[in-house]
């Protein structure tokens, strides 16, 4: 994860120099412009070490993209961060109009991916932490799209490649990795299992919003919220799991079926019939 660095006395690209040909669709929404007294932060990223670099570091930055971060002040969260390609030109804009209640995100934020002669090929709109439209456009000229009964987009990065990402259930993203860890969510609560073949599983109480965590171990052992397992036969433990697992295996399979994709194109069809967790 790129840090945020304080740093802004140095050139900034500026806007008027991002043109190019018009694309259909287009985003909803208009960009907002850079109000100069805003606080801005910036840092250089050498995407092919996977790494951030200081604006005041003598390291060659001419073929590192720069991150920067805008806010109303040097202590207030952002509101705009605009991402550069090497060549000056825009790589990614996103506009923050979120604030946070609890654990909650509250507001709007939008997000636009730019090739460098301008055509945007990636747009989200994102309400209350819920994708509600959005497009895409991959390297095939094949275009995906998200309302708010879900869909699908195809990101791209700064190294390059690009990130299939799936929504449904009111605009939740179903599913997130972080190398070999898979994380799924919908309404109906979250599964993850890890790299050693642990599970966690958790329920959301539709009434309280809270969530209590179950977790099965790769050699099948079950442990229960609130640590009253100790008085509860692995046996029960393990039926109560197999049966809120397959639950929400299947709540999720019907949120990608009416997003518009399978669990296989998901990539975890297979553990939604598996008997026990393996490595």
């Amino acid at each position: 994860m790129w840090h945020r660095v304080v740093q802004f006395s140095l050139f900034l690209p500026t806007l008027s120099a991002f043109g190019g040909p018009a694309s259909a669709p287009v985003p909803t929404h208009t960009f907002d412009a850079i109000d100069p007294k805003w606080f801005a932060s910036k840092l250089y990223l050498d995407t092919e070490h996977d790494r951030g670099i200081l604006p005041t570091d003598p390291d060659p930055k001419d073929k590192c993209f720069l991150l920067v971060n805008y806010s109303v002040d040097e202590h207030s969260p952002s509101v705009k961060e605009i991402e550069f390609y090497p060549s000056g030109k825009i790589f990614r804009e996103t506009d923050l109009h979120t604030h946070s209640i609890g654990f909650d995100l509250k507001g709007d934020s939008y997000s636009r991916v730019l090739r460098e002669d301008g055509t945007v090929i990636y747009f989200d709109h994102f309400h209350d932490g819920r994708c509600i439209e959005g497009f895409s456009i991959d390297r095939k000229g094949k275009k995906e799209t998200v309302t708010n009964d879900g869909g699908t987009l195809t990101e791209p990065d700064d190294h390059g490649k690009d990130t299939r990402r799936f929504f449904g259930d009111g605009g939740r993203e179903l599913i997130h990795r972080e190398g070999d860890d898979i994380y799924l969510n919908d309404s109906w609560g979250s599964w993850h299992r890890k790299p050693s073949g642990d599970e966690e599983l958790s329920k959301v109480d539709p009434i309280s919003r809270s969530a209590e965590q179950w977790s099965r171990s790769k050699d099948g052992n079950v442990t229960r919220p609130r640590g009253d397992h100790e008085n509860a036969s692995q046996q029960s433990l393990k039926s109560e799991f197999a049966r809120l697992r397959k639950e929400f295996f299947a709540h999720l399979e019907q949120s990608a079926k009416a997003g518009g994709f399978s669990l296989r194109e998901l990539g975890v069809e297979q553990f939604a019939t598996e008997a026990t967790t393996r490595p």
